[in-house]
């Protein structure tokens, strides 16, 4: 049943939820009570496109009745706030079936289809993806929207690195092909010769361009074993051991290095990985023990991947349920700084400490987990970050200006500009301003 929306006039709402129903369909709209929880809260219409043809469609209609056209690659986000009088996009619903080519390592599939499951499918083949998250529900389109680097892999390259090629929709309602399919044996992005504006997508939280498609490529999956361990609670014994992890990922011993702090307790997670054999595998292991034993961590025996986990059958044990946190970049000479920043608005805020670590090769994923439900408590208050050096993934309404505000006038010049051509009408979340 229509419901109209009395921000927008109550004619010019059922106006737009009755186009959006004949164009795309009953079964891919939804409105009142079936929206509202879908999105977590009152919104115009809840799009579920199957293809860029439907996003297409959506943005036809919210241009020929003057509608905003807000993208999520996730619902509900709790940080939707006033989307009332909002078209909203659930690019989760994105799900073109997985192609693999084997024999070029790549992989084209929708923009909503979960990274892991597209991980599994590719150890099928004996290939994997690189950079994965922690959460088992991210989506390849939520990670490229966010920005996010991953964790699993972290030290090896990241997810963003790997990303070819995207099919998107823009703001005036063309569909257009960023980045190639056809260059192999060359670098991810590389246009011929040319500039490509595939990069721009990276953190764009679908502003001025819709994700519907990606092409990513693999490689081929490395043996792998795990092992984990405790250490003592304190700052110095953190930043050894962090400081250790960065020599063991230069060396490629390690790929994945993670560090959970909370309650008082300090657990670590290793991955040691080789390309070469199970002699190979044997040796990294006990060097990378050898380097983390003599400081003092408490490290447990390496545990070879299951032969399950290994064929992509099953997932593996390491996925963690998701929790509200804080996620950030954190480059090396800037981590002391960012690490006084942050203890010093835990104390203020009467936050009690609770961060997991992930390292790779040029920087440090810092995510800061939130005591509770909700949005986290240093979001109104982690400009100091951003000062001390810090890089927030998926900066969102609440630091997005932030952001801007320390960017050179020269790249507020050109995002400005580049959000005009995608998006002149400033359709796609309006709502947030420029880029």
């Amino acid at each position: 049943m229509l419901e109209p929306r009395g921000g927008i006039g109550q004619m010019a709402g059922v106006a737009v939820q009755a186009d959006l129903i004949d164009k795309l369909g009953r079964d891919r709209v939804r409105v009142g009570e079936a929206a509202r929880q879908g999105c977590g809260q009152d919104v115009l219409a809840l799009v579920l496109p199957q293809s860029s043809l439907d996003v297409e469609h959506a943005v036809q209609v919210a241009r020929r009745r003057h509608v905003a056209l807000e993208v999520r690659y996730r619902l509900p986000d709790p940080l939707d706030e006033h989307l009332a009088d909002a078209i909203v996009l659930d690019a989760a619903a994105l799900q073109r079936p997985l192609e693999i080519d084997i024999g070029r390592r790549l992989a084209t599939v929708g923009a909503g289809v979960e990274v892991h499951a597209l991980d599994r499918a590719a150890r099928q083949a004996r290939l994997c993806v690189r950079g994965l998250p922690l959460w088992p529900d991210e989506t390849l389109g939520q990670m490229l929207a966010a920005g996010d680097c991953g964790e699993v892999g972290l030290g090896d390259a990241t997810f963003l690195q790997d990303i070819v090629s995207a099919r998107v929709v823009t703001g005036a309602g063309r569909t257009l092909q960023l980045g190639v399919t056809d260059l192999f044996g060359l670098a991810a992005g590389v246009a011929h010769g040319l500039p490509s504006p595939l990069g721009l997508l990276e953190g764009h939280e679908g502003r001025g361009l819709i994700v519907c498609e990606l092409t990513v490529r693999l490689h081929r999956a490395p043996m792998s074993a795990w092992a984990h361990g405790t250490l003592p609670a304190t700052r110095p014994a953190v930043l050894s051991v962090l400081s250790a992890a960065r020599g063991l990922v230069a060396s490629r011993h390690v790929d994945t290095l993670r560090l959970d702090e909370r309650a008082g307790a300090a657990l670590l997670a290793v991955r040691v990985s080789s390309p070469r054999d199970a002699a190979d595998l044997t040796v990294l292991t006990q060097e990378t023990k050898e380097r983390l034993v003599a400081l003092d961590v408490q490290l447990g025996d390496f545990a070879p991947d299951d032969r399950r986990v290994r064929l992509g059958q099953q997932a593996p044990q390491w996925l963690q349920a998701r929790t509200p946190a804080l996620d950030m970049q954190v480059a090396w000479p800037d981590l002391p700084a960012v690490l006084d920043v942050a203890d010093a608005l835990a104390a203020r805020l009467d936050v009690p400490v609770a961060r997991t670590w992930a390292v790779g090769a040029d920087a440090v994923r810092l995510r800061l987990l939130a005591p509770g439900p909700g949005p986290h408590p240093f979001l109104t208050e982690a400009t100091p970050l951003l000062d001390a050096g810090a890089v927030p993934i998926a900066a969102g309404s609440r630091w997005r200006q932030a952001v801007r505000e320390r960017m050179s006038p020269a790249a507020k010049v050109l995002l400005t500009a580049l959000h005009r051509a995608f998006d002149p009408d400033g359709l796609v979340s309006a709502k947030s301003g420029l880029p």
